[in-house]
């Protein structure tokens, strides 16, 4: 099937593809040549799919909402893994977004108009027990928040933190206040 400007692809095949600048993805096609192309072409695209190389691994991604999900990644993590099966059943899968700026910012799962992240706190000395914490530390915490808002916010989703600690809960919620940033914070237990 000849498709956009002479790129070649075949129903049903996965090709491989390297994420770009600007929410650009490469695809070598079956010519063997390499396009740039803006990745909402595949979900146009019915029986297609791409593999993004996200420099740690290949994922193969389904395209969902203004998104895309990992079909599978590896968490190597036990404690990670099981708290991530308390909020959705992917099958250790990330929820990806494209970034305004360019690129992608990954999520732990989207529920109808609200991506979430989980901060799993595994011990005292987690930066997210920020009330302690020196202004550089906080100052990452902030713009963390604020690109994974970004991102949310080009969507025109909600950004929800799943915490599962308590004080840690409150403390980001003061500093998201003080901040005005609109990012709920649901604490759930492991």
């Amino acid at each position: 099937m000849d498709i956009h400007g002479g790129m070649s692809l075949k129903k049903d095949k996965i090709y491989e593809a390297v994420q770009g600048e600007h929410g650009l993805v490469q695809v070598v096609d079956e010519s063997g040549e390499d396009y740039l192309y803006p990745y909402q072409i595949f979900e146009k695209l019915k029986g297609f799919s791409i593999v993004c190389n996200n420099n740690l691994m290949n994922m193969e991604v389904e395209k969902q909402g203004k998104g895309f999900w990992s079909k599978s990644t590896i968490v190597f993590d036990t404690r990670r893994k099981n708290y991530l099966s308390k909020i959705h059943d992917k099958n250790n899968s990330f929820y990806f977004l494209p970034y305004p700026n360019g690129g992608y910012i990954r999520f732990d799962n989207i529920i109808n108009s609200t991506v979430q992240s989980i901060k799993l706190i595994t011990n005292k000395n987690s930066i997210y027990f920020i009330e302690n914490q020196p202004d550089f530390v906080k100052n990452m915490i902030i713009l963390e928040a604020i690109r994974e808002w970004e991102a949310a916010n080009f969507a025109e989703y909600e950004l929800e933190w799943i915490i599962n600690n308590k004080e840690v809960v409150m403390q980001l919620e003061n500093l998201f206040s003080k901040q005005n940033l609109k990012i709920k914070i649901k604490f759930l237990s492991e």
